[in-house]
């Protein structure tokens, strides 16, 4: 595994033969605090999201792709989880790439685009025990994990919040343009990336 050193996850169901050493880890929590996310080869050349306790990943894109927001997903990747067990992430439907949010034992919702901008992406990073859901909005091609390098043709990302509603702009300092939201947490206290100028 390459997302945490020492831990190592086999996969099980339709995920790739031999894709143990190329699943990527994201998040862990769980309401034991022993549950990893991430994601992994496919068959047919595609990545769904994974999530793992004790070692072995079940596929839990089919979870995502029968919510009626992600019918016909192709790719996956889950990305965080709170300590409920609630999952984020993003997920593909034709040529677009979705934010998610999976709650525990429920269906995955899509988080909608910033009214405000222009974004044809988006992407979930992390979600808090409130459900409090951070990530960015984008176009263009989010390179990230397996399908190569991480950034790289990304125009102009805005961070955003998001918990149950519409999609709240988290704004950039000065005269920047860009921001990205990686975590959150209780307050809720956001972390990221801005570009100021």
């Amino acid at each position: 595994d390459q997302g945490i050193s020492g831990v190592v996850i086999t996969t099980s169901g339709p995920l790739a033969a031999g894709s143990t050493n190329s699943s990527y880890s994201m998040g862990i929590g769980g309401p034991g605090g022993d549950t990893i996310v991430g994601f992994a080869p496919a068959a047919g050349r595609t990545i769904h999201a994974i999530t793992a306790v004790g070692g072995v990943a079940p596929d839990l894109h089919s979870t995502i792709a029968a919510s009626a927001s992600f019918a016909g997903s192709t790719n996956s990747r889950a990305l965080g989880i709170n300590n409920n067990g609630d999952v984020v992430g993003q997920a593909r439907v034709g040529s677009a790439y979705t934010a998610f949010y999976l709650p525990s034992g429920g269906s995955a919702a899509a988080v909608p685009l910033i009214a405000s901008t222009t974004s044809t992406d988006s992407i979930a990073m992390s979600v808090n025990d409130s459900g409090v859901v951070v990530g960015f909005d984008y176009s263009g091609n989010w390179n990230f994990g397996l399908e190569g390098s991480l950034g790289g043709g990304v125009n102009h990302p805005q961070a955003f919040s998001w918990a149950g509603g519409s999609a709240t702009s988290l704004g950039a300092l000065g005269t920047g343009t860009d921001s990205i939201a990686t975590a959150v947490l209780a307050a809720p206290l956001v972390a990221g990336h801005l570009a100021t100028g």
